[in-house]
C-alpha cells in the first residue's frame, strides 16, 4: 500500500509530493489541477504499463495501434502529453514509499520508483530486445523513429516503446506489478464479456453476496445474480421477484458501474484501485452508503483506494462513512494550483482537517 508518493515532470506536474496516503483516500480539486493525472502516475508505478494510460490524449479516444487505421490518425499519436511542458527532454520520475497494507506497525518498507524518458541517442543503445525490435520493425524507414524508455528499480528488464508514423510497438508486454491495480474511468465502459467473466470467478468464489448487498442499494427487490444468455452472449441477469429474470443492463448507470468497480476490486485483491469521478451516475442521497460498501470491501480484499470527484457531497458523505472507525483510514486530498508559480501542490486532510474542510462549503468544481 502506498505511504507516501511523489511525481515530477509528469504531464501537468513539475514535482508534487503527498503524504501521509490514507487506505481510502479521495482527490478533489478545480479542473486541470492534475486528479486524473496523479492516479494515472500511482497506476504507472504499480508496474501497469497499459499504452492508453501512458498515450492519453485530451479528448481521451486515443486510436489502438494497429495497421489498419488512417494514416492521419497514426500520425497524431504523441507522448509529449506525458512530460510537463510537453518537453520531452525532461526526466519523468514517480516514486513511493510502500506501508504493509496488513500491519502499519511495522514502518516505511521499501521505496519504488519508476522513470520514463525519450532516448536521444538510438544508436548508442545495447538493449537486445530494443534492437532487435528496431531491427525487425523499423529498419526500412526514412525518418529515425522515436523510444521512450520505463525503467525501474523493481524491475530487471527495462521497457521501450517504438513510435513512428506507421504505429507504436514495446519491446516485451509482461512486467513485473508491485501491486494488482485496475483504473475505473467514468467514461468508459467494461466489455460486457469481461465483466461475465469476472462474474463468473466470484460466482465460482461464492462471494456473490457482496455484489448483491452493493446493488440492493440501487434496487431493493433485487435477490440474486446470475449469469444467463442473451443471443448467444453471456450476461448478468438479477432476480427481482418478477415473472422474468431482468438483465443487469436495463437497470440504470449507477447500478451498472458499481458492479463493475466491484468485479474489478475482487479481480485486484491485494492491490490498488484507482477510480476517476467516483459520483458518476450516483445520487448523493446514496453517497454515504456506497463509502460505507466500498470502506467493508477495501478492507475484506486488502484494497488502497483512489477516487477523484467534483462534488462536495460526496466528501461529505465519505467523512460521513469513515469519522466513527479507529483508526479513520481516510484521507481527503485538496490538489490546488498556486497562484504565484503556476506549480500545483497538495493539501491533505485527516480526520480534524476532514471535519473542518466539511464544515465550511468550500469549492471544488471546476
Amino acid at each position: 500500500m502506498y505511504k507516501s508518493f511523489r511525481v515530477k515532470n509528469f504531464r501537468c506536474f513539475k514535482d508534487l509530493q503527498i503524504n501521509d496516503l490514507g487506505r481510502v483516500n479521495l482527490i478533489a480539486g478545480k479542473n486541470n489541477t492534475g486528479k486524473t493525472a496523479l492516479m494515472e502516475a500511482m497506476y504507472i508505478l504499480t508496474g501497469s504499463r497499459d499504452l492508453k494510460t501512458l498515450l492519453r490524449r485530451a479528448n481521451s479516444s486515443m486510436p489502438r495501434f494497429r495497421r489498419d487505421i488512417e494514416e492521419e490518425s497514426r500520425t497524431t499519436i504523441s507522448w509529449s502529453t506525458i512530460f510537463s511542458d510537453l518537453d520531452s527532454s525532461k526526466l519523468v520520475e514517480i516514486s513511493a514509499s510502500d506501508l504493509d497494507i496488513h500491519d502499519r506497525s511495522k514502518g516505511n518498507g521499501s521505496t519504488y520508483a519508476v522513470e520514463i524518458s525519450q532516448l536521444q541517442d538510438i544508436s548508442a543503445t545495447d538493449d537486445k530486445a530494443l534492437i532487435e525490435l528496431l531491427e525487425r520493425r523499423f529498419d526500412s524507414f526514412d525518418q529515425p523513429p522515436k523510444v521512450l524508455k520505463l525503467a525501474s528499480n523493481f524491475e530487471a528488464q527495462d521497457m521501450y516503446l517504438v513510435l513512428h508514423d506507421r504505429g507504436m510497438r514495446p519491446t516485451h508486454f509482461r512486467f513485473k506489478q508491485l501491486y494488482p491495480a485496475n483504473m475505473s474511468n467514468a467514461r468508459e465502459k467494461a466489455h460486457s464479456r469481461e465483466n461475465s467473466r469476472r462474474f463468473d470467478r466470484i460466482q465460482k468464489s461464492k462471494r456473490l453476496d457482496v455484489l448483491i448487498e452493493t446493488l440492493q442499494v440501487f434496487e431493493p427487490e433485487l435477490t440474486d445474480l446470475r449469469l444467463g444468455t442473451n443471443d448467444a452472449l453471456h450476461v448478468i441477469e438479477a432476480e427481482m421477484g418478477l415473472p422474468e429474470l431482468v438483465t443487469l443492463n436495463n437497470l440504470g448507470d449507477g447500478m451498472n458501474r458499481m458492479l463493475e468497480l466491484m468485479l474489478a476490486m475482487y479481480e485486484i485483491r491485494g492491490g490498488v484501485m484507482f477510480i476517476d469521478e467516483i459520483e458518476n451516475g450516483l445520487h448523493y442521497t446514496i453517497h454515504k452508503k456506497i463509502w460505507q460498501l466500498i470502506d467493508e470491501v477495501s478492507k475484506q480484499w486488502d484494497i488502497q483506494i483512489f477516487a477523484t470527484t467534483h462534488s462536495y457531497e460526496m466528501i461529505q458523505a465519505a467523512h460521513e462513512a469513515f469519522k466513527d472507525e479507529d483508526p479513520y483510514e481516510f484521507r481527503f486530498h485538496r490538489l490546488n494550483r498556486r497562484s504565484d508559480t503556476g506549480e500545483i501542490e497538495a493539501v491533505t486532510y485527516n480526520k480534524a482537517g476532514v471535519d473542518a474542510f466539511t464544515s465550511i462549503n468550500y469549492e471544488v468544481r471546476g
